[in-house]
Parts: C-alpha cells; sequence; structure tokens
C-alpha cells in the first residue's frame, strides 16, 4: 500500500479526521508524522530481512571513517581492492583503535584496512554545531552531523589506495512522505504499520493501557511473519558469515 492509503486506513481506525486534514495542510503533528513514528517502531522492535542492507561506497586514499545516513546498526564491514581483492574487516571497540593507533589519523601510516568501530561519536549538545574545520586534532572519532540522524564507522589504519567499502548493517525503512511512497511495512504488513500509528497517537494520550492494546494487535499480525528472527540467522540474513 501507498502512503495515502495507510493514511486513509488510519483515518477510519483513529477516527481522527482532524490529524489527516493537518497531514494534508503539512502540519508538524498529524498522521503522517504518526505512521512516520509507527515505521520507526517496527524497525527497531520487528526488524524483517528488508532492514538489513548493504552501503557500499568508494572511499579513496587516507580515508578512514564512513558517515551512514539511516543506519541504525552496522554488523559488518567489508573491503575491495581495484584488482577485486575483498576482505572482511574485523570488528573492535573503539579504545582498542585509540590505542593501537595512538597518533592523529595526519601522522599514521596508510595501509589495508584491518580494524573497524561502530563508535562514531557525536559532539555534546553545545558542541553540536561545530564542524571538522573546527579542530585542528583530536578529532578522528567525532561523527559532525548537527541534523542528529546519522550514524558512522571507523576503520584503521587509514586506506594506502582507493577501496570499495560495503557496510552490512540494519537500517531504518525508507521514510513515507509522499502520497505513493511505500516501503516493506506498507507493502508487507499494512496493517502492523497501521496498528503501530494508533500506538504513538495513544502515547500521546497517556493511555498505557491503549498502548498495551496495540503493541499485543502489531505482535499478533507479526508473529510467524515469512522470516522470523531465528530463521534470519540461521540463513545468515542477521550476520553473512561470508569468508573472504
Amino acid at each position: 500500500m501507498t502512503l495515502l492509503q495507510i493514511r486513509e486506513l488510519f483515518r477510519e481506525a483513529s477516527g481522527r479526521y482532524d490529524l489527516y486534514d493537518a497531514g494534508t495542510a503539512g502540519s508538524a503533528f498529524s498522521d503522517i508524522f504518526l505512521i512516520q513514528q509507527g515505521s520507526r517502531y517496527l524497525d527497531e522492535r520487528y526488524p524483517q530481512p528488508e532492514n538489513f542492507r548493504w552501503y557500499k561506497l568508494e572511499a579513496n586514499t587516507g580515508d578512514f571513517r564512513l558517515v551512514v545516513p539511516d543506519l541504525i546498526l552496522a554488523k559488518e564491514v567489508w573491503a575491495m581492492e581495484s584488482g577485486g581483492n575483498r576482505f572482511q574487516l574485523t570488528y573492535k571497540p573503539l579504545g582498542f583503535l585509540k590505542s593501537q593507533y595512538a597518533k592523529d589519523s595526519s601522522s599514521l601510516d596508510t595501509g589495508a584496512p584491518k580494524y573497524w568501530s561502530n563508535d562514531l561519536i557525536m559532539l555534546a549538545p553545545d558542541q553540536i554545531d561545530l564542524g571538522a574545520a573546527d579542530f585542528s586534532y583530536d578529532a578522528d572519532e567525532l561523527l559532525f552531523d548537527p541534523t542528529l540522524e546519522k550514524r558512522g564507522i571507523l576503520w584503521m589504519p587509514p586506506l594506502d589506495a582507493t577501496y570499495m567499502i560495503s557496510i552490512l548493517g540494519e537500517f531504518y525503512s525508507e521514510s513515507l512522505t509522499l502520497a505513493n511512497d511505500i516501503n516493506p511495512w506498507s507493502v508487507k504488513f499494512p496493517m502492523a504499520l497501521v496498528h503501530a500509528a494508533l500506538l504513538a497517537l495513544e502515547r500521546f494520550y497517556r493511555n498505557f493501557e491503549g498502548v498495551r492494546d496495540q503493541a499485543a494487535n502489531i505482535a499478533d499480525l507479526l508473529t510467524g511473519p515469512e522470516y522470523s528472527t531465528v530463521e534470519r540467522e540461521t540463513v545468515g540474513l542477521a550476520n553473512s558469515q561470508m569468508q573472504g
């Protein structure tokens, strides 16, 4: 179903015609906002195979980090040389990378990437508008994102050549904004998306019984979907475990 069709279902289920009108008028608090919140709720609580995706980008000599929109969590990182040799990087916590590569990135020897970390970290709220140009050193692990919408990864050592960096991760579904927009929830489980939007509405009402009822409806609808979490792990969709 498209966003417009989901909106019509939500309107009938909630009886909140005013929220439908608000969405049409472009208001901040509207049925569209609640549907978007419902989609995020489902992504986080009931990830489906479609949430596990690749993000690929050609990185250049000296690069050592990558900022990715809509990323919930990176699971694996791979690199491929221009000659076609592909290999998997080993995950390490940020503290390991900082201790093993103690110099500033500009002073480090380049090489084939070996290790990666999820831990690109944003600045404190009163510094969130600062950028890379505001730091002359010791900023390698910083995530500069005043929109607060992105996550990133860090790898070491900095690249000695051009590599295709591939991230296998869990991503948020496509945002539903325009009338004909779709995402995996609106296509495969439209009623679950409607109930998730209703759950978001019940939270605004502070109706905790209503929240529990909608959560139960969602769980019932998503019991035994085509790929359960256990099955995804069994067939390798949650963690590909590819052999380099």
